[in-house]
C-alpha cells in the first residue's frame, strides 16, 4: 500500500499507516458493499496507491489506483457517510485521474450505485460493457486521457 494525502497545503510526515489502513478498511466495509471484507492487512498488503482526504487525522474518503500494465484501474472510491455530498469523492476521483501515469483508466461500478456512476460520467468516463455476476451486475467504465 502506498498513501498520498491530497489535502492541499498540508504536509503530513507523521501519518500512522496502520491507523490509516484501519480507517480505509472501515470505510470500504461500511460503504462499498464489496464481496471481500477488508482489514488492516488487506489494505497494507495491496498494490494500490491510495489517495486519502484527511481531516484531524480522520480519513474522510479514499480512492485506490491499481497499475495493471498499459492502464490504471480506479478502485475503492469511498467517502464516510457523514461527509458525503461535500465534493470529497469528486476531488478524490479527479486527483486520481490527474496523477494517473497511464492514458487509459477504467473503473467497475455496481449497476445499483447510481451516485458513483454519475460521478464517473461527470469526470469523462464512458460505459464500455456490462458484466453479470451472481446476484449483482457491474458496469465497466473507461476514460482515455488526451
Amino acid at each position: 500500500m502506498y498513501i498520498e494525502c491530497i489535502n492541499y497545503g498540508i504536509v503530513n510526515t507523521t501519518i500512522n499507516y496502520i491507523d490509516v489502513a484501519r480507517q480505509i478498511a472501515y470505510i470500504l466495509n461500511t460503504n462499498n458493499n464489496l464481496k471481500k471484507i477488508h482489514s488492516i492487512n488487506t489494505i497494507l498488503n495491496s498494490n494500490n496507491l491510495y489517495l486519502i482526504e484527511l481531516f484531524n487525522w480522520q480519513v474522510l474518503g479514499c480512492v485506490g489506483i491499481l497499475d495493471i500494465g498499459y492502464k490504471n484501474k480506479i478502485v475503492h472510491l469511498s467517502v464516510l457517510n457523514t461527509v458525503q455530498k461535500c465534493g470529497i469523492g469528486y476531488k478524490l476521483l479527479k486527483t486520481a485521474i490527474n496523477i494517473s501515469n497511464k492514458n487509459e483508466i477504467y473503473m467497475q461500478i455496481r449497476d445499483d450505485n447510481v451516485r458513483s456512476i454519475n460521478l464517473a460520467y461527470m469526470n469523462g468516463f464512458e460505459s464500455t460493457s456490462f458484466i453479470e455476476k451472481r446476484g449483482y451486475s457491474l458496469l465497466n467504465l473507461s476514460l482515455t486521457k488526451v
